[in-house]
């Protein structure tokens, strides 16, 4: 009785999530999981159940949550999100994309692909619009261009490779970089030292620090693979 009770609750939800998205012309499409380091402290079940509670509709998906736009406003989705985090771990990594219904698909393979990329990025537990990730999902596409760019600093050591991130990070503040990696000042001086060597680019120089990010970047998408879809949601 039980586990039937729980499958008509389910189709009940199923068919008002349903009609709630027909109803409108646009949604967010959220994909998430648990961050790396925290994935035994949060309960991804949960985040869905906290968002349809606190939107009334949604549409699930295993790793992604469909909200249509009606449900709650643009500007509060920040901090229903945040809340519905906050009750399932909080340590949850959570992506989003707008878009016209008919560009649904899509839209859910671009929250995930945003996911990936928030995680190689090193972005810790939080929520991530598209907006947010622009740049860098920019940079990542599969590109000649993007290939070139990370050419740049493949010379570089995996311990250069971080400093370069703390170092722009950081706003090209040697001292902060070295409290950040708990290093010397000295140590410090001497990878960026070895950056321009091995680049041709001198970090200290504002326009060489971010075209060295950028390639950061760039390799980032290299590692992570290439995908050859093109964004057609509106975000």
């Amino acid at each position: 009785m039980v586990s039937e009770l729980s499958a008509a609750l389910h189709d009940h939800r199923a068919a008002r999530s349903r009609m709630a998205l027909a109803a409108g012309s646009a949604c967010h499409v959220l994909a998430f999981r648990p961050a790396d380091a925290w994935r035994g402290d949060t309960r991804p079940g949960r985040f869905r159940e906290e968002l349809e509670h606190r939107c009334g509709v949604t549409e699930a998906h295993a790793d992604t949550v469909v909200i249509p736009d009606h449900a709650v406003a643009a500007e509060d989705l920040d901090a229903v999100v945040h809340a519905a985090a906050a009750a399932a771990g909080p340590r949850l990594l959570v992506t989003a994309v707008h878009a016209a219904l008919g560009d649904l698909a899509t839209a859910r393979d671009q929250a995930r692909e945003l996911l990936t990329l928030a995680e190689a990025l090193g972005r810790g537990p939080g929520f991530y619009r598209f907006r947010d990730l622009a740049l860098e999902y920019q940079l990542t596409r599969p590109s000649r261009a993007r290939d070139l760019l990370a050419a740049t600093v493949a010379p570089l050591r995996p311990e250069l490779a971080a400093t370069l991130s703390h170092y722009f990070r950081a706003n090209g503040d040697p001292n902060a970089t070295a409290r950040a990696m708990n290093l010397p000042r000295g140590a410090i001086t001497t990878r960026l030292g070895d950056i321009a060597r091995l680049t041709g680019l001198e970090p200290t120089r504002p326009a060489d620090l971010w075209r060295l990010h950028s390639a950061l970047v760039a390799r980032t998408g290299v590692d992570i693979g290439d995908d050859e879809r093109s964004p057609t949601s509106r975000h």
